[in-house]
């Protein structure tokens, strides 16, 4: 996978287009997207602000959690094993 580059609803689903490294793009389903590029998913849904409803919206809620459990462990790495952070939470 390259990048997710749209997304579109589709009887109340949200359905992600995806470039593929082998110059393809395809339409595929949030929950397959969402077990199998975890991170790529977070990142589009919460930059391009996904939801359709004001509040309370699962799918937003999911991609919150996941970024800040990521970041969460992420920190308890770097403080266990004694690693040095750049300004990006990189190591």
């Amino acid at each position: 996978m390259i990048d997710i580059c749209s997304h579109r609803w589709c009887d109340g689903r949200i359905e992600l287009q995806i470039n593929w490294d082998t110059n393809e793009s395809a339409w595929e389903t949030f929950d397959n997207m969402r077990e199998d590029h975890p991170c790529a998913t977070t990142d589009y849904i919460v930059s391009n602000n996904v939801s359709r409803k004001k509040s309370r919206d699962p799918i937003m809620n999911w991609a919150r959690k996941v970024i800040r459990d990521t970041r969460r462990a992420l920190r308890r790495i770097v403080k266990l094993y004694h690693f040095e952070l750049d300004e990006s939470n990189r190591i």
